[in-house]
């Protein structure tokens, strides 16, 4: 194995996260891409890297309509709530809502802990240099055997659109089958990274 325990395999992705780093929307429009890949720190030397959703559908994925800043949001105030922190309110995000997301993240903890999963939902961006693709998963958990999870947030407010590929249904905007194909991308980019099987998506 190329990790002797689990806390080297969590070191050895926390050392990754300081070579790659996710632009902002004005970088993005900037530059075309979502990431950029840190060859050298001290000089600012970036290298463009293209995100899974592009590298797959061709096309950007952070066009900033009200779907995707409102799947962003309920992302960033699950990590925060993930990292214990005590939430009251967020910006256009009704009270309502937000005691659901925190129902479901004290579910989801739960449901780790009683399995011996560690969760890690700090926004880990994998990447592979040589096809200079990155791309950012919502969260991965090792259990106390060494076993990686990776699990990805959705948001809809139509959830008979979810799984009903045989009727033309989508996705958050794209087919089932895509989706799956990008949940597959960034387990062969953990695999390739860090020499790891992941169990399960």
């Amino acid at each position: 194995a190329p990790y002797k325990s689990k806390a080297e395999l969590v070191k050895a992705i926390k050392e990754n996260q300081k070579l790659i780093r996710k632009n902002d929307k004005e970088e993005k429009a900037s530059i075309g891409h979502g990431y950029q890949r840190i060859i050298n720190a001290a000089e600012k030397i970036l290298d463009p890297f293209k995100s899974v959703h592009e590298a797959l559908f061709g096309k950007k994925d952070f066009k900033g309509n009200a779907a995707t800043v409102a799947g962003t949001n309920v992302d960033e105030t699950m990590r925060r709530l993930f990292a214990g922190e005590k939430i009251s309110s967020v910006k256009n995000m009704s009270a309502a809502t937000l005691t659901q997301i925190k129902t479901i993240v004290a579910q989801f903890q739960k449901y780790c802990d009683e399995r011996g999963e560690e969760i890690f939902a700090n926004g880990i961006i994998l990447f592979d240099d040589k096809n200079k693709i990155a791309g950012e998963i919502d969260i991965l958990t090792i259990d106390d055997f060494g076993n990686i999870r990776i699990y990805d947030i959705k948001t809809t407010s139509n959830l008979e659109n979810i799984i009903k590929e045989e009727k033309g249904k989508v996705i958050y905007g794209q087919s089932y089958a895509g989706y799956q194909e990008q949940l597959s991308a960034y387990v062969n980019l953990f695999e390739n990274q860090f020499g790891v099987f992941v169990k399960n998506i």
